[in-house]
């Protein structure tokens, strides 16, 4: 293996991670608040296991207070793009990323920032 490849591989090893643990910490979030999350503006709920969680809504975000640590959800509009190896690339498009084709994506809400230690 050359040293090109060797460095290619490690990036898109260290994107990949990288991504994944993005995406999970997204799946991971959308999913625990998805059944909590009401329609008023600012909700107060108190569960049976005692973690007080508020939540504020408005067009562009949500914000989640759990405990007295916060987080900030931005909505992302949905769209369309393109996705996939171009011809521009030549050989440094690799085969599973080929052919280039349309994505469609619904709006969705991300983390504004990375989840802490301390939200975790």
């Amino acid at each position: 293996m050359t040293i090109k490849q060797k460095i290619t591989s490690h990036k898109k090893y260290t994107y990949m991670k990288k991504n994944t643990a993005i995406l999970a910490a997204a799946i991971l979030i959308t999913s625990l608040f998805s059944c909590q999350k009401e329609k008023s503006d600012s909700t107060d709920e108190e569960g049976t296991s005692g973690v007080n969680v508020t939540i504020t809504e408005t067009a562009d975000y949500t914000i989640y207070n759990i405990n007295n640590v916060s987080f900030k959800m931005v909505k992302v509009q949905g769209g369309t793009f393109q996705m996939g190896g171009t011809t521009e690339q030549g050989s440094d498009a690799y085969t599973d990323e080929l052919p280039v084709h349309n994505v469609t994506l619904s709006d969705y809400y991300i983390g504004e920032s990375e989840v802490t230690q301390e939200l975790w």
